[in-house]
């Protein structure tokens, strides 16, 4: 595979460009990748370009795993085009192996460069996802200091039409289960765009945040539906008044 190498040099505070070191680079997978044919010159590599990666290369390095080819185009004199193999884009730890397999106080160097590079583009990286998940999570407590202020809103205005509750209502249970249903089938005839089962988790949320009671998180025996969980737990006067509220309002 050919690839392509960005425009820019990674270049640690700290190093030397007197030094000569082989530029680091990144390709097009933001992967740090260093010139073969710059490392070459570096480590002053007296054996022709070619046959040195050849040799290089049969230590076990795989092509497009460790190394990618760099092609360039040249004209012909007939006015065409020919792809020739300009240079090799090593990843920094095949460079590094290739540099420690000289065994000479240049490969030593450049090993120690490459290493320098690798752990300050590493730092790089952190900070810049550090700063972005900075960023990310204070755009994310805006919006949730704004979801929270408009539904306090909500809920204000959704307590302020509630009666005071009171002491327990002396009605029967079937009738106050006969009024919440009648309350609801009247909502629902009123508005039969909605579905039985949104205005229902409709209700039980309002009701849980007006409240502070989870009816629809608490368990329900066999058979049973919301309102005889609420009957349960004694609150079925509570949901016989909210509902006379919620169902004949704008709230539902």
């Amino acid at each position: 595979m050919v690839t392509k190498l960005k425009n820019l040099t990674l270049s640690p505070p700290g190093i030397n460009e007197s030094d000569g070191f082989p530029p680091v680079t990144l390709n097009c997978r933001n992967e740090e990748v260093t010139s073969a044919r710059s490392l070459y010159d570096y480590l002053g590599i007296k054996t022709r370009f070619d046959p040195w990666m050849k040799r290089m290369f049969a230590y076990g390095f795989v092509e497009n795993t460790d190394y990618e080819r760099l092609i360039r185009i040249d004209h012909t004199p007939t006015g065409g085009e020919r792809e020739v193999l300009d240079d090799y884009a090593l990843l920094l730890d095949c460079a590094k192996e290739i540099a420690m397999i000289q065994r000479t106080e240049q490969g030593r160097k450049v090993r120690q460069y490459f290493i320098a590079v690798e752990k300050w583009a590493q730092s790089q990286r952190e900070q810049a996802g550090n700063s972005a998940l900075a960023r990310q999570v204070k755009a994310l407590s805006r919006k949730i200091d704004a979801i929270e202020y408009h539904h306090a809103a909500e809920l204000a205005a959704l307590r302020a039409q509630l009666p005071p509750p009171g002491s327990p209502d002396s009605r029967p249970v079937n009738e106050m289960r006969q009024a919440v249903f009648a309350c609801f089938n009247a909502h629902l005839a009123a508005h039969p765009h909605k579905t039985p089962e949104w205005l229902w988790e409709r209700f039980w949320s309002s009701f849980g945040h007006a409240y502070n009671i989870g009816i629809l998180s608490a368990r329900r025996e066999v058979g049973e539906n919301y309102i005889d969980v609420a009957k349960r737990y004694g609150y079925l006067t509570r949901v016989h008044e909210f509902a006379t509220s919620f169902f004949l309002s704008s709230q539902a």
